[in-house]
């Protein structure tokens, strides 16, 4: 990480965030590609199988039916490291990967006014937090969304105690470039946890990291999860995908 940013300068660490939401910056404009290709995207298809013959994957199993597979056809698992180890284990003999996992919380508080931002708060629309609970602050219209990271450590905490915790570090950060003092009760809020948001950022695990190939020489794997030189994050799955396409022999480097 600090190679591939610090050590390249200032324009290397420009951070970057969607403008509305992943899904209208990322998902979106991926689907349209994907249709401009003519290709079929299955939603709600999960596969629960695989058919593996003579070092080949030769079908998928999902509720819809069995997806038969040509000696051409290949297959990259882009699944969680537990949902793939499912998948392969039966398969390959000793097949690892990651299985201490670290949660993400996200707190969505709707305020009944968009807060009017100054300063660079105004520009940049988020901000990074120091020494609190709450990790992250995005401003977005009339929302205030907070994220924090590794947060199985609050897993057992009262969640409207955590809720009023988190919320009073969003008013100690925000209220100084805000035109207005926010709240001093939560508001409303939603709350989300991805339980298995990253797999745990230990040596141990970094060690269960597989590499894209596989044994079965038509299936590669992809996932943030896999040995991308990364952490858990959008980047790292990106370039795992990369990996996984020249792994199968479906473009150069």
């Amino acid at each position: 990480m600090v190679k591939e940013s610090l050590s390249l300068g200032g324009k290397a660490c420009v951070p970057w965030f969607p403008k509305e939401g992943l899904s209208e910056s990322l998902v979106d404009p991926a689907l349209a590609h994907l249709a401009i290709l003519q290709a079929e995207v299955r939603t709600q298809s999960r596969i629960n199988t695989l058919d593996v013959s003579r070092g080949r994957v030769t079908a998928l199993h999902s509720p819809d039916g069995v997806i038969p597979l040509t000696e051409e056809d290949t297959v990259i698992l882009a699944v969680p490291a537990p949902v793939a180890e499912s998948l392969l284990a039966p398969h390959l003999p000793g097949f690892q990967a990651p299985n201490a996992f670290e949660s993400i919380l996200n707190l969505h508080f709707r305020l009944d006014a968009a807060p009017q931002a100054l300063g660079s708060f105004a520009r940049a629309r988020f901000m990074g937090l120091v020494g609190s609970i709450a990790e992250w602050v995005f401003l977005r219209g009339d929302i205030l969304s907070v994220t924090v990271s590794a947060a199985n450590r609050f897993a057992e905490q009262d969640p409207d105690d955590l809720a009023r915790a988190i919320w009073h570090d969003v008013r100690r950060a925000c209220d100084p470039v805000l035109k207005e003092p926010l709240p001093a009760t939560p508001p409303h809020q939603r709350v989300v946890w991805e339980k298995r948001a990253t797999f745990a950022a230990t040596p141990e695990q970094n060690r269960l990291r597989p590499g894209s190939a596989t044994q079965l020489v038509n299936l590669a794997l992809a996932g943030d999860w896999t040995a991308t030189g990364l952490p858990a994050t959008l980047e790292g799955a990106m370039r795992s995908g990369v990996k996984a396409v020249h792994t199968l022999g479906l473009r150069r480097p």
